[in-house]
């Protein structure tokens, strides 16, 4: 799991995280209001995910090798089928 304060700021891997219904990660970008998207307040709240093997199929397609907590994404899950989460509301 991967926190960032602000935009642009490097992603930080974390063992834990608060959630905050309506919010999103406490001390996260997004929460806080300071991502790069937060011109757009439906997008505050919101935790991003991305599966391994998605970036296992770039770096096997494109060549393309991210660290862990490159890919800007606040969850980096295996054998999750990401796409079936999207806009998905919990809480």
């Amino acid at each position: 799991m991967y926190l960032a304060g602000a935009a642009g700021m490097a992603m930080r891997p974390v063992q834990s995280a608060v959630a905050v219904a309506g919010q999103g990660l406490l001390g996260d970008r997004y929460q806080a209001g300071s991502g790069q998207w937060c011109y757009d307040r439906r997008l505050y709240d919101d935790v991003t995910l991305i599966a391994t093997e998605a970036l296992d199929a770039a770096e096997a397609e494109y060549g393309v090798h991210l660290q862990a907590g490159a890919a800007r994404r606040n969850v980096e899950p295996a054998r999750l089928t990401c796409w079936r989460w999207s806009g998905a509301s919990f809480g």
